[in-house]
């Protein structure tokens, strides 16, 4: 079972300093085909890093093969 919580939080952590959140959002809605939902977490402050949880969480949620999941992450 794949940790997509965590995956979510190590991506964030690694990108907020660095990318912008329309960027995220303009490679977002080129690679996901479906609309992204809000996750709750509470140590998530920053806008950048809350985005990329939000992207990983729903991706998670989606009915499709792990292993297409992790195909979209990278």
């Amino acid at each position: 079972m794949i940790n997509f919580k965590l995956i979510g939080i190590e991506l964030g952590e690694g990108l907020k300093r660095r990318t912008p959140v329309n960027e995220i959002n303009r490679y977002a809605s080129a690679i996901f085909d479906f609309n992204i939902s809000y996750h709750s977490n509470e140590h998530i402050t920053s806008a950048r890093s809350g985005r990329i949880y939000d992207l990983v969480m729903t991706l998670a949620e989606q009915p499709i093969e792990e292993e297409k999941k992790i195909e979209l992450l990278k």
